[in-house]
């Protein structure tokens, strides 16, 4: 059940169903409205999110981005599980040294969608549906 529509930003674009909060990143370094309006609704809907999946092809947020969602996430009292898709093995080199400083993050290749969707606690009736969603909010952001 959808219970955050997808939201449509000229950087990015990101949902929340079935309390799975998903995010697609665009091509370039999310601006720093787009990233706010998305700390608002993480920060507005925390209690309902379960999970978090991220998917980028381009740069991720920035230090100071990554450091408003870090101090939400931080005074949480769960903490809640998030994987990163992204074809960067740097980027995903980057969010193993993360996860060393006791964040509950992981990266995968965009080609372990399901094995990221089983981490997170997804159940496999459940994944067809994620990967429509998620390219459904890549095609959104595409056409913004």
């Amino acid at each position: 059940m959808l219970k955050l529509a997808p939201i449509v930003t000229r950087s990015l674009a990101f949902c929340l169903e079935d309390h799975l909060l998903m995010l697609q990143h665009g091509p370039i370094e999310p601006e720093d409205a787009d990233w706010n309006r998305y700390v608002d609704a993480f920060r507005r809907e925390l209690t309902d999110i379960q999970a978090v999946l991220v998917s980028t092809e381009g740069p991720g947020p920035n230090t100071a981005q990554r450091k408003r969602l870090m101090d939400i996430a931080k005074d949480s009292p769960m903490r809640i599980p998030t994987v990163v898709l992204t074809p960067s093995r740097t980027a995903r080199g980057i969010v193993t040294a993360l996860s060393w400083l006791g964040t509950a993050i992981t990266a995968y290749a965009p080609d372990m969608l399901g094995t990221a969707l089983t981490h997170l606690g997804v159940a496999d009736a459940r994944h067809r549906g994620v990967a429509d969603r998620l390219a459904d909010l890549r095609r959104r952001l595409a056409r913004n």
